[in-house]
């Protein structure tokens, strides 16, 4: 086990959501928190307890609005709302900032972290270093993501600004994955030695050592079992997977899909498909299940139509999994092309993918072998503690 010299360094872990619940930002707080814990006697959480009712009265709006149009069959125009949206952020954000500045005070900092949410950065003013992480930017979210297709000018407006204050004010930034930073760079003229590329890292609290995960890949039986992780069947390809593993079948593979994090529309039913649902990492017997459906599968199918990063494709590679991806995004920064799996184009259908799939699974030789790079992509780019001896590095540089 890693032997790490704590410094006496205080910092400022300004987060959106709750850093101990490993399903805020799909657990990415919680485990940036605990990698540099192992750095710094003191990691505090700021800001996340005030900003985190604000975020359940939004909610509660938006659903207030849903009621209002069912009962009275009158549809509030999409304008309407994304104004009074835009205008209740306006006054979350201070209402966030301000508490921020108070809890700010109540603690000595020697720098404030703000992992996304560049809302809390972009207006405040302090003069302690402070380093912005993102693994995107608000110009390659609009029109991208789902959330981000039919946003008002002012919605527009509002995301644009906050970022690009927040990337002026940054006394050092971190992105995910290349496509982020080259955006920072060209979309905001953001200067290259601000900025660093550090990939996410898995978030999983179990991991078998190297031996174990490589004997299991060669004593793998002949069902080709392909795992599917996302909580949104629709952005995350699921419906490719599924018929990847249908085409596969007709190829004369013996091939199963697992399904985690979602349900899929429609009861889609098969006899090779398992369709396991939600799972939550805070309940370790959840946990462990997941942990089993990495070590069971065969390959790792990420077919997503929009991604920033993508953590479950550092799961995969701590599982040694070959991982067959959409390259959209920052996917290409986590999964290399025929070295620890396929990227493919957006344009690519399952026949594509399965017949990847085929050619990869059919070649032990290249199979393992790609398990093996995989293997090795976690454990020298794609876990967390890689991730916190990196920043750890740029933290005490900032502090000096």
């Amino acid at each position: 086990m890693e032997f790490y010299v704590k410094k006496n360094i205080v910092v400022g872990f300004c987060a959106y959501d709750n850093p101990n619940d490993k399903q805020a930002w799909s657990g990415i707080f919680y485990f940036m928190k605990k990698s540099l814990q192992k750095h710094y006697r003191k990691v505090i959480a700021v800001g996340y307890k005030n900003y985190k009712l604000e975020i359940f009265k939004r909610d509660f709006w938006r659903k207030t609005i849903r009621l209002y149009e069912i009962i009275f069959k009158k549809q509030v125009t999409h304008e309407k709302q994304e104004f009074d949206m835009g205008q209740f952020h306006e006054n979350l954000i201070e209402f966030a900032q301000i508490n921020l500045v108070k809890e700010i005070k109540k603690n000595k900092y020697d720098l404030l972290f703000f992992p996304s949410g560049s809302f809390l950065l972009a207006n405040l003013n302090t003069v302690l270093p402070t380093l912005y992480l993102s693994d995107s930017t608000a110009k390659l979210m609009v029109g991208y993501y789902p959330d981000f297709m039919e946003l008002s000018d002012h919605s527009k407006k509002l995301c644009l600004g906050f970022e690009k204050e927040a990337i002026n004010k940054a006394s050092k930034i971190i992105y995910a994955s290349k496509w982020a930073a080259r955006s920072a760079i060209e979309d905001y003229n953001c200067q290259e030695e601000k900025i660093n590329i550090i990939p996410f890292g898995a978030n999983l609290e179990i991991v078998l050592s190297r031996d174990d995960v490589l004997l299991r890949r060669k004593s793998l039986s002949d069902s080709c079992i392909l795992l599917f992780v996302g909580l949104d069947w629709i952005r995350k390809g699921g419906q490719i997977a599924f018929e990847t593993m249908l085409d596969l079948n007709k190829r004369g593979i013996n091939a199963e899909l697992i399904i985690c994090g979602c349900t899929p529309p429609g009861g889609l039913r098969h006899d090779k498909l398992r369709v396991m649902g939600f799972l939550d990492k805070n309940n370790n017997k959840q946990m462990h299940r997941l942990a089993n459906f990495y070590m069971d599968a065969a390959f790792f199918i990420f077919p997503s139509r929009a991604e920033c990063a993508g953590i479950a494709c550092c799961e995969a590679a701590a599982y040694g999994l070959p991982v067959i991806a959409t390259d959209t995004g920052g996917v290409s920064t986590y999964v290399g092309d025929r070295i620890n799996g396929r990227l493919l184009p957006l344009a690519a259908g399952s026949s594509a993918y399965a017949k990847i799939i085929e050619e990869i699974w059919k070649d032990k030789d290249l199979y393992i072998n790609m398990c093996e790079n995989s293997r090795d992509k976690y454990e020298k780019e794609l876990s967390w503690d890689v991730w916190g001896e990196r920043v750890s590095e740029i933290i005490d540089t900032l502090v000096g």
